[in-house]
């Protein structure tokens, strides 16, 4: 019972508080004398709240080569030649978020960010042991698999 209770506050204490936001963005302008200011400061809120509901029901699909682009930059990984996004994914709990795509990338590419990567002072070889990873860059062939976690 205590899990269905939890869940249920969890669903639908943010639905009250995007209603109430929407009912408040409407009524308070109607109130103070400005009814077709209420009516679009409400019908903005709403659009807002659908926009971000739509957003991240659709995150995964709305994911482009652009994406990638600045993902790969804050890593300071640059792409040359052009790649094709093979795969990608996302999945969120309370609290913790994973994101994750496969890139096929050109030759030389690969050469390229593996040579920096090996090049940099905290490069360590595979036998060594690494307990908590944050950013991992994943290179077989021609993919470049990167995976975020935030926590």
């Amino acid at each position: 019972m205590n899990e269905f209770l939890f869940v249920f506050l969890v669903l639908l204490v943010p639905i009250l508080i995007v209603v109430g936001i929407i009912f408040l963005s409407f009524w308070l302008p109607k109130k103070l004398g400005f009814p077709k200011a209420g009516k679009i400061i409400g019908t903005l809120a709403c659009c807002f709240f659908v926009y971000a509901v739509i957003a991240m029901i659709f995150e995964d699909e709305l994911f482009s080569k652009n994406d990638a682009i600045e993902l790969l930059e804050e890593q300071k990984i640059h792409l040359n030649d052009d790649f094709k996004l093979e795969e990608n994914s996302s999945s969120w709990a309370i609290g913790d978020y994973h994101h994750s795509f496969t890139l096929s990338i050109s030759e030389n590419d690969k050469k390229q960010i593996v040579k920096e990567i090996k090049s940099t002072n905290d490069y360590k070889d595979s036998s060594t042991q690494v307990t908590e990873l944050l950013y991992v860059v994943d290179i077989k062939e021609n993919e470049l698999r990167f995976i975020e976690i935030d926590e």
